[in-house]
């Protein structure tokens, strides 16, 4: 293992997000100059290239260390998947209903989930129907009120109106604190598992052979693969099915893994995943992977703490090493309360630059010096 990293090679996978490389290159430069004047490193970052349909690059140079990321993007097919409009979110709705209450998925997620964010398992589920059945008894109630006085259908017409209202602001709601971002990721988890998104199982396909075909270059000192969000659970059968067709003379090169508020389980204990746990486990195996996973307790859309492999019931002895990335101790009181109540703006926080220097920087773990098996010798497991 180098003692200091040279040159890097970063494959960083995005979660479930319509947004595409634009975005999250204009997010990296702008915060990796901000936690540049706190960590040190003096990052300078390049314009985005794009050099396939499925691959846009940018450098990260400071420090004598240049850090080649590559956005590996799905955008495209997130798009396709997400669903707009009333009907087609009662329809996920039921689809979430069906399959996760019925076949008891959501059973397993209530046993893992911790305090009150057990409750952000359950709006996918139940947030919808209930918005309707509040707004179907505030529209009888007001016409039970109304029809006293002897005008029926002027009370009707002002029952209707009032549950529209509401309706439409439960939707705005919805909207607003991500409730239906999550119902579509749950809901997509649902199609993956049950082998109904070609497209995608292509897509990981050809991430896959990338990394593949960087590992077999050999140029890079380190080869990183970061997933984020619903992006850890695409990365697992990357790296999976990278490893698993290098030729059998290839030169022994360690993968650092860094899951960041992974959503591992929601694919993970679909009963119908049985071909995802398999690979889980052999990425969980695998000596040439480093694994680490940083989560944090307040982050409702991540599965924080908990193992996703042995969750997961996989046949390995335990997945990555679970960090937290303590967000309370990278930012000022004031701001860290009010961050922690916008669970949307909580999500991002890993990707993005801090008001204090601490265990858990970013752009150090993708673009600084320090080797990425060397930073767990230090942390330790579990922690």
């Amino acid at each position: 293992m180098a003692d200091k990293i040279i040159r890097r090679h970063v494959f960083y996978v995005p979660g479930f997000d319509p947004r595409g490389a634009r975005l999250y290159h204009g997010m990296y430069s702008e915060h990796a100059k901000k936690q540049s004047a706190i960590n040190g490193l003096d990052l300078s970052v390049s314009p985005r290239r794009k050099i396939s349909d499925i691959s846009h690059i940018w450098h990260v140079t400071g420090n004598r260390t240049t850090t080649e990321f590559e956005y590996l993007s799905w955008s495209d097919i997130v798009r396709q998947h997400w669903k707009n409009g009333v009907a087609a979110l009662l329809a996920d709705s039921w689809l979430c209903f069906r399959s996760g209450l019925i076949n008891g998925v959501i059973f397993r997620f209530l046993r893992v989930r911790k305090s009150l964010f057990r409750l952000a398992v359950l709006y996918p589920f139940l947030y919808l129907p209930l918005a309707f059945f509040l707004a179907i008894w505030i529209g009888n109630s007001l016409i039970d009120t109304k029809a006293q006085g002897g005008d029926f259908a002027f009370s009707a017409l002002i029952a209707a109106g009032a549950s529209l209202l509401f309706l439409w602001a439960g939707l705005k709601l919805g909207h607003k604190i991500a409730i239906f971002w999550l119902l579509r990721i749950f809901c997509f988890s649902i199609r993956w598992s049950q082998g109904k998104a070609a497209d995608l199982e292509d897509r990981i396909n050809a991430f896959s052979a990338r990394l593949r075909e960087e590992i077999l270059t050999n140029r890079a000192d380190e080869i990183m693969v970061v997933g984020h969000s619903a992006g850890a659970m695409l990365a697992v059968p990357v790296i999976a099915r990278a490893l698993k067709s290098l030729p059998a003379d290839t030169p022994a090169q360690q993968i650092a893994f860094l899951t960041l508020s992974n959503c591992i389980p929601m694919i993970s204990f679909m009963p119908w995943a049985e071909a995802y746990r398999k690979e889980l486990a052999e990425v969980a195996n695998d000596p040439r992977v480093i694994w680490i996973d940083y989560s944090a307790p307040p982050d409702g859309a991540s599965f924080s703490q908990i193992d996703p492999v042995i969750a997961s019931g996989c046949d390995a002895p335990a997945g990555p090493h679970m960090l937290s990335p303590r967000f309370h101790r990278l930012y000022e009181e004031k701001k860290y309360r009010r961050l922690k109540y916008n669970w949307f703006k909580l999500h991002f926080l890993y990707l993005q630059s801090s008001d204090k220097k601490g265990a858990y920087d970013y752009f150090d773990l993708t673009a600084g010096p320090t080797p990425f098996a060397a930073r767990f010798a230090t942390e330790g497991p579990h922690e």
